[in-house]
């Protein structure tokens, strides 16, 4: 018989490979009610409120208390109109009522006297109307000098221009010492704190979703909790 032998020219022996085995792990299946599973949905995260603002009645800007960038409080005065003219018209009115009040009081008085001079037939029927009627004139008058005071009150408060909420001065309208109508935009503020997200859902999450529910909320790298 012919018999064939042979070597690699490198001398080197063959490698035999095992053969691989891939181990797999079992577990057992059980059958939930429901999964959770989670989405993300892009959205703009802004402020709550931002507001242009103004004075509710027009005149000269006489001062800007604060600018661009300024954080403000509730209630804090950031800009006020000249109120000269009203405050003139405030002491003509205190003048006023202080004189009506003086002559109200002289009448009140000659009025009782009248009052017992009749019950001694020493004074007519007519001097007692008369004064009566004059009384009451003094009254109504003292009355319409109070509503008057109490408008030019409002004008004042109105002159003065207060920040609504905490805020930041997003940008100034206007400059110190121009006119003004009511209602032209002095501030534009900004709400600090308490910001929104603003996102579009499908109507099927949406649905889902109620008054009260929270939501994880990812700005930049952080995660923060959200309120529906």
């Amino acid at each position: 018989p012919l018999t064939l032998s042979g070597c690699w020219s490198e001398g080197r022996a063959e490698t035999i490979t095992e053969r691989y085995v891939h181990l797999a792990e079992t577990l057992p299946v059980r059958l939930q009610g429901s999964f959770e599973l989670a989405r993300e949905f892009a959205g703009e995260v802004r402020a709550r409120q931002s507001s242009l603002l103004g004075f509710e009645r027009g005149g000269q800007v006489e001062a800007l208390l604060v600018n661009e960038g300024d954080r403000v409080e509730p209630g804090q005065l950031m800009a006020r109109l000249d109120t000269r003219l009203l405050e003139t018209e405030l002491t003509r009115l205190e003048a006023r009522r202080q004189e009506l009040g003086t002559e109200l009081a002289l009448a009140r008085r000659n009025l009782e006297r009248v009052a017992r001079l009749q019950d001694d037939n020493l004074a007519s029927e007519r001097e007692r109307d008369e004064l009566a009627s004059r009384v009451g004139v003094l009254e109504a008058s003292l009355q319409q000098v109070a509503a008057n005071l109490q408008a030019v009150d409002v004008q004042l408060e109105q002159a003065e221009l207060r920040a609504p909420f905490a805020a930041r001065i997003a940008s100034r309208e206007i400059d110190s010492g121009v006119v003004v109508d009511a209602g032209t935009p002095v501030f534009r503020l900004v709400e600090s704190g308490g910001l929104e997200v603003r996102a579009g859902l499908p109507l099927t999450v949406a649905a889902a979703l109620k008054t009260g529910d929270l939501l994880a909320v990812r700005m930049d790298d952080e995660l923060v909790e959200g309120r529906v």
